[in-house]
């Protein structure tokens, strides 16, 4: 016999405006088995959530506003980009781990999904603005390094958003135009 639970026992899913009264989340990234997700407030306050109870697992405040946010292969870590560089946040031990500076600043016009780590976790493909010439351009950042390098379009193109291909093959989409590394 099958027993409806009653609507007062049911579980509501949880809702991010259930945090209390902030202001709008200016980052949003949802770990890759969807289990968690890290959202990011306009003072540079971060926070690893449960996905499906909204607790918060780990807290960070950075000096500055995210602009995208990704976690790493493993989920060990998270990736928040702020303008001019790459914050490593390690989770586990709830700390900042590390700090890549960015070649150049990053692309306005492609906040929020202005950054991709690669499968592998090795690298990082951050939209950066382009150059005088308008090319577009992104920063390559080694991981374990913090070593950044420009790699140039050639093309005036509108700024899109990297994605690295499951074998490591960088693609990097401006507009309507694939550009592979």
């Amino acid at each position: 016999m099958h027993h409806a639970t009653s609507p007062s026992r049911a579980k509501r899913p949880a809702d991010i405006s259930d945090l209390g009264p902030r202001t709008p989340a200016s980052v949003v990234a949802p770990s890759r088995d969807g289990d968690r997700v890290a959202v990011a407030w306009g003072g540079g306050e971060v926070a690893v959530l449960d996905a499906a109870t909204l607790d918060a697992q780990a807290t960070f405040e950075l000096d500055g506003p995210p602009g995208a946010a990704a976690f790493s292969p493993d989920q060990r870590a998270l990736h928040a980009l702020l303008s001019d560089r790459l914050v490593t946040l390690d989770l586990t031990r709830g700390v900042e781990q590390a700090q890549a500076a960015l070649p150049a600043r990053v692309a306005s016009m492609a906040l929020g999904d202005a950054l991709a780590v690669s499968p592998d976790g090795s690298f990082a493909m951050v939209a950066v603005e382009p150059d005088e010439g308008r090319s577009a351009r992104w920063a390559r950042v080694e991981l374990a390094t913090g070593g950044a390098r420009l790699l140039d379009t050639g093309r005036a193109v509108h700024m899109g958003c990297p994605r690295v291909s499951p074998d490591g093959t960088i693609n990097l989409f401006a507009g309507a135009t694939v550009f592979g590394f």
